[in-house]
């Protein structure tokens, strides 16, 4: 990933803000109203709320009092600072900074409606929550707008921001938050909210805020990303598990999306620059700040240990789920093991002696019983050939093959299935060579059980289609349909084995779990990709050719010999 070479590092500049100036308006506002009344006025400014927010008292519930505006603790606060540490004011209306002031009030306002929505929580506090979400992306904004505006304008960004922001900043933006909340005394609960926005909201308490509240939080920012506001923010909780958690509906939140939409489409009031020209030239040289600094080494190992702490929670709560599955797996394979031999004994003496009875039958009617049990027994046992083949199957025979022979082969198999489905089954073939190294018979079996899947769930006189891409080194099968996909409370069971989404009697759920675990055997994986409109997607992505190309002649004669 190249980046521009800056003569700074914004990020250890950000770090040593003593504060974002509120604009002139706004510092004007609140001398001349001593309510709650200003709150309107002045709430789309960043500045002005990160000053009162110096103030606000510990519960985040209620977070305004009217006590904040009548004293002069705000004000006095704000003529300090002014005089002892003059700060950058930002111009949220130039091209570097405006993306991420309209980010911040459409998580403010989204999180706001979302309070109203689900109760139990202060529409005032969830709106500072949001709109204060992005604190380390303020911060840069003050120091350095440029820098801000690199990093969203890096081809790179939506894919490795966080990569960007550190290769840009030195630091990224959470761990700006993280710094900046602690030395502007910011109470606990917003200072989660900044900076461990990618920590499961189960840990919010943990971390000094209100579990609600932080949940609130992380959908507004998952729903401001998806409306094209999206500032990288990284959330920690899934999106299904906040929904049940806050008692919302896809409805609910469409409702308030578009309500949302409508008021955005009227432009918010945009804080402007302050005139006076000495609030930006020496930002860096405060000297309240480098006496913080000063005393700060051991202060600065302490915040990178808290760093590395805090990646490291986020990183072991992964592990966790990873170890969990594991878990869950070995548990499965010792059941399946031993249920195999304990059912497939009894099975196959029921199975023979129907036979023997069959073959000595003449009653029409007994003969078609025995014919069902025999039929029953076998479903049985396939049902225990597919859950040992998920739960431990054979270690993969990995080779160099050429992937689109392969496909043609399993598409061409499923075409009578698609038929009898009333459904049309597509392959976007392409004279490009696509080289794997993998065990073709098993990513055979996983690419079945994916066009399969994709078959069943698409309507009558649907189309799935399968098609082939490369990216990032390694190529990618995608089988997609126009059926309407899994439902966003079923998608994180969708690779559970049994779990099935289709009303009962129609699959035995080992499909999608099955290509999944094949697809891990060969070091690729297998993923749900949703995307805008009535198509489902799976991508089956597989490790490249190792061991450089294959001869073309030599490529059917390879796929034969493995299968």
């Amino acid at each position: 990933m190249e980046l521009p070479v800056r003569a700074s590092e914004p990020g250890e500049t950000a770090i040593n803000l003593p504060w974002v100036s509120p604009s002139t308006a706004s510092l004007v506002a609140l001398a001349r109203t001593d309510s709650a009344e200003v709150w309107p006025a002045i709430r789309t400014d960043p500045g002005a709320v990160l000053l009162l927010a110096r103030h606000f008292p510990a519960s985040p519930d209620p977070v305004i009092p009217d006590s904040i505006f009548q004293s002069p603790n705000v004000l006095e606060d704000a003529v300090r600072l002014l005089r002892e540490a003059p700060a950058a004011t930002v111009d949220w209306s130039k091209t570097d900074t405006y993306p991420v002031h309209q980010a911040a009030l459409a998580c403010a306002s989204l999180a706001e409606a979302l309070a109203r929505r689900a109760g139990n929580c202060d529409p005032a506090c969830c709106w500072v929550g949001g709109l204060l979400a992005p604190l380390g992306w303020f911060a840069v904004c003050a120091v350095d707008p440029e820098a801000a505006g690199d990093c969203l304008r890096l081809p790179v960004y939506a894919d490795h921001l966080i990569e960007a922001q550190r290769e840009l900043w030195r630091l990224d933006a959470s761990a700006i938050a993280r710094r900046l909340a602690r030395r502007w005394r910011l109470p606990l609960w917003l200072g989660a909210v900044t900076g461990y926005l990618n920590l499961s909201a189960n840990l919010a308490e943990r971390v000094g805020a209100s579990q609600r509240l932080f949940e609130v939080v992380q959908l507004a920012v998952m729903l401001a990303a998806t409306n094209g506001h999206d500032l990288g923010l990284t959330v920690g909780t899934e999106y299904s598990a906040l929904l049940g958690s806050l008692g919302l509906s896809e409805n609910d939140l469409r409702r308030i999306g578009g309500e949302w939409l409508g008021k955005s489409q009227q432009s918010a009031p945009v804080a402007q620059a302050d005139p006076h020209p000495a609030l930006l030239p020496d930002l860096l040289a405060l000297s309240i700040d480098k006496r913080k600094l000063a005393a700060g080494p051991f202060a600065n190992r302490m915040e990178d240990e808290v760093d590395r702490l805090q990646e490291a929670l986020a990183s072991q709560q992964a592990s966790e789920a990873k170890r969990l599955q594991k878990q869950k797996l070995r548990s499965l394979a010792e059941f399946a093991a031993g249920a195999g031999h304990e059912i497939n004994n009894p099975l196959a003496v029921i199975s023979g002696q129907s036979q023997y009875l069959l073959a000595r039958e003449s009653d029409a009617d007994r003969q078609n019983g025995l014919r069902s049990i025999i039929r029953q027994t076998e479903r049985i046992h396939l049902i225990l050939t597919e859950l040992m083949q998920f739960a431990r199957p054979p270690q993969p025979q990995r080779q160099d093959i050429e992937l689109r022979p392969l496909i043609s082969e399993v598409v061409a198999k499923y075409q009578a299935f698609a038929t009898e489905q009333g459904v049309r089954l597509e392959w976007s073939d392409s004279t490009e060579l696509a080289e794997a190294h993998v065990d073709p018979s098993m990513i055979r079996t996983a690419l079945g059980c994916l066009v399969r899947n994709a078959i069943e769930a698409a309507p009558r006189e649907g189309w799935t289609r399968v098609s082939l891409e490369q990216e990032d080194g390694a190529w990618r099968i995608i089988v997609e349909d126009n059926g309407s996909g899994p439902a966003a409370g079923r998608r994180e069971h969708m690779f559970d084995p049994f779990y099935s989404g289709r009303v009962a009697g129609r699959g035995r759920g080992l499909g999608l779990p099955t290509a999944w675990r094949l697809a891990q055997e060969n070091g690729g994986d297998v993923r749900y990709e949703p995307i805008t409109g009535s198509v489902a997607r799976f991508a089956l992505s597989l490790p490249s050719c190792l061991h450089g190309k294959i001869p073309r002649e030599n490529v059917s004669e390879s796929l034969r010999k493995s299968a």
